[in-house]
């Protein structure tokens, strides 16, 4: 039968107490291997390679994490934080989170009350960082092939009656996916960018005989539980004997990387291929008889592969004996399309900066989001019990995923400010200017003295509007928007005024202006990936040490739009939203034709999709139903954000109909209502009753502190 290549290494010490992390550089040796030795352990390759003289390393540094009782590993790219499976006194791996220097935070699955107490291991986070999917051991199963050999099979690197768990990140809530039966398996569980998809690895019956293949399923978060629904087997090109381990997607989700010992003899001779879900078009990344090929993980922005193989020590693929004794692997880097394949570690190659003292077997990897650092399993056999570590590999790479943001300069490609962003500057704010989607985009953001005490909250202006409104007062109506903003900082509150690019188009490719991409289109969405590089990758970058995480959004007009459709869309990292004189953007739509109203940066107008009317028109908005309704987008968390509208009664340019509708509609999906704030008037409908409002400052920003968990 064929298992994972930890497998070979089943059988460890109990778990100590972990010890500091111990920092590696990659110019320093790493401890020397101990006098004795394992005879299996002291064989050397025939032909080990030599580290490369005169190149350049992609490894800058090696940090120990965990020392003697590591496991398999997944690092957030929402939280920051990792999740490993580490081995306990009883010698059952479970769950634990760690923080990137190597602090043990918080055991999720020890004496869980409903998770099961054997194996519960092999973490995946989900991307909004409030779930970890795993696998975990069925007790109520076993397999008749005496206690030795089933103690090996069970295993999470083998995953034999395995099912897969759903845990949150509190650990206060637990669901089982899978129910497998005794001999079957899960492996690797993974879920796509968007959490909607899971992909594991599963052992299942054939007839009267058990086969390895791949799995695919629609993950369902409905706030009450979680279940697995249209579970796919895939086994492309497989016959009976062919093992399957699957390793992820590809950033964008449409293409799966796993493991396969496809058209080979023997199931240990295993390539890393893709397959692109849509046309299930197979490519083989490695192709290389007889050698190991495994654990490839993609980098964050899906050019490079950080894989394990044992190229360069050779063993025959029949002999398990042999690997068992002799098997010596490192990671090694590709690109997405399987060129430029060149070795990363070198931790088998004695002398070498980051020798780990003895014969090492690299397996499962995680890249951080900035995709600068790896968090890594390996086992190293220096004398007495093998040693299981999780390390953190640093890089010298470039462009493998999403930078350090820091405020921008002049020069270098990046657009110098503009007088109105010196202002913001000289007042203490900082200038971000970041890639995305092909666009440079732009932001403010200011933080108030120390930690956040009342998280984060992003802004977006109106149409024709910018960012530096929040920060400066010119021209003189946008007042009300630069003292929010003041009082949101005096309150504790951090500020990230984003702004919007010109380059929106209509259904008919007009161009609509300086106004957010905020309405459904057929065509992929300009802003949403700026404000999810915002959430994700901006703010817990920028964030001090002991703030709070939440993250809040609002916006004016068109921004108002772009508040709802992000904070939907991104409804699982959002905590809550507060849309100003704004109305539903799965239920309109802009005509960009120019002259349809006397302004300058922004063409067109913007009509309902039920009635037809302008958005202007008094009831523009009101219908009994909605069948001209785009389908709404959510990450589908089990307690979607909060939401609190703000409106003026005499609003001339968005009527308050239109207000009513998201309203309702928000609440038809499923969103937490705070009564609306609506702003009485005189009567008279008016632009200016469309403007931020002094006061919308003060329950806006109390309806956010209330949100505070």
């Amino acid at each position: 039968m064929r298992v994972a290549p930890l497998l070979l290494v089943a059988g460890l010490a109990a778990a100590a107490a972990a010890g500091p992390a111990r920092a590696v550089p990659a110019v320093a040796r790493a401890p020397a291997a101990a006098a004795q030795q394992p005879a299996a352990a002291a064989q050397e390759p025939a032909a080990a390679p030599r580290l490369p003289a005169g190149l350049p390393r992609e490894l800058a540094g090696v940090t120990v994490l965990v020392d003697r009782v590591g496991g398999r590993v997944d690092w957030s790219h929402a939280t920051g934080l990792i999740a490993a499976g580490i081995v306990g006194r009883d010698g059952y791996a479970d769950i634990e989170l760690l923080r990137p220097d190597g602090t043990r935070l918080a055991c999720l699955t020890c004496g869980h009350p409903q998770v099961p107490q054997q194996h519960n291991d092999l973490p995946a986070w989900h991307p909004s960082g409030e779930y970890i999917l795993f696998q975990s051991q069925d007790p109520a199963l076993d397999l008749p092939v005496g206690e030795r050999l089933e103690a090996y099979l069970t295993q999470g690197g083998a995953g034999l009656n395995h099912n897969l768990w759903l845990i949150t990140r509190d650990g206060r809530r637990a669901w089982q996916l899978t129910r497998v039966r005794a001999g079957e398996a899960s492996l690797h569980p993974h879920l796509s960018p968007d959490g909607r998809t899971v992909f594991w690895a599963a052992r299942v019956q054939e007839g009267r005989r058990k086969v390895w293949a791949l799995r695919l399923a629609d993950l369902v978060l409905d706030g009450r539980e979680a279940r697995l629904v249209n579970v796919r087997t895939l086994r492309p090109r497989g016959d009976p004997q062919t093992f399957y381990e699957s390793h992820g997607f590809t950033p964008d989700g449409r293409t799966v990387i796993f493991s396969a010992s496809i058209g080979r003899a023997h199931p240990f001779d295993l390539d890393v291929w893709t397959m692109d879900l849509r046309t299930g078009r197979l490519r083989n990344l490695t192709d290389t008889p007889g050698e190991w090929d495994e654990h490839a993980q993609i980098s964050p922005d899906g050019r490079t592969i950080v894989w394990m193989t044992d190229r360069g020590y050779p063993v025959p693929v029949r002999d398990f004996s042999r690997y068992g004794a002799a098997l010596r692997t490192d990671y090694w880097l590709m690109d997405a399309d399987g060129g430029r394949q060149r070795r990363l570690t070198f931790f088998n190659e004695r002398g070498a900066p980051e020798d780990a003292g003895g014969r090492t077997i690299v397996a499962d990897s995680s890249w951080n989001r900035a995709g600068n650092a790896l968090v890594a399993t390996m086992i190293v056999f220096a004398g007495g019990q093998p040693e299981r570590r999780i390390v953190r590999l640093d890089l010298a790479l470039r462009g493998a995923g999403v930078a350090p943001h820091r405020p921008a300069t002049p020069g270098g490609g990046t657009p110098e400010p503009t007088v109105q962003e010196r202002q913001c500057m000289a007042s203490g704010w900082n200038r971000v200017v970041l890639p995305v989607a092909g666009l440079q985009r732009t932001l403010f953001w200011r933080g108030p003295d120390g930690p956040w005490t009342r998280g984060a909250v992003i802004v977006l202006h109106g149409g024709g509007g910018e960012h530096t409104h929040f920060c400066v007062a010119s021209p003189p109506i946008v007042a009300p928007q630069v003292r929010w903003a003041e009082r949101a900082l005096a309150q504790g509150f951090a500020v990230f005024a984003l702004n919007s690019s010109d380059r929106v188009t209509d259904s008919q490719g007009r161009v609509c202006g300086k106004v957010w991409d905020d309405e459904v289109r057929e065509r992929p969405n300009l802003d949403l990936p700026f404000i999810g590089e915002v959430i994700r990758a901006v703010i817990p970058q920028t964030r001090p040490a002991g703030s709070r995480t939440e993250v809040f959004l609002t916006g004016l007009s068109s921004g108002g739009y772009m508040t709802t459709r992000a904070a939907t869309h991104f409804d699982g990292l959002v905590t809550a939203f507060a849309p100003v004189s704004s109305g539903d953007p799965y239920g309109w739509h802009r005509i960009c034709e120019p002259g349809l109203t006397p302004r300058t940066v922004v063409h067109g107008a913007g009509f309902d999709n039920e009635t037809g009317k302008q958005i202007i028109e008094p009831g523009a908005c009101q219908a009994e139903r909605y069948p001209n309704e785009k389908p709404w987008e959510s990450m589908n968390p089990p307690v979607k954000p909060a939401f609190r509208v703000f409106h003026h009664e005499d609003d001339g340019i968005n009527d308050r109909s239109c207000a009513e509708k998201v309203i309702r509609q928000l609440r038809a999906h499923g969103y937490r209502e705070v009564p609306a704030f609506w702003l009485r008037g005189n009567g008279q409908r008016s632009l200016a009753n469309h403007l931020w409002q002094d006061a919308y400052n003060v329950p806006l920003l109390e309806f956010f502190a209330s949100q505070l968990r």
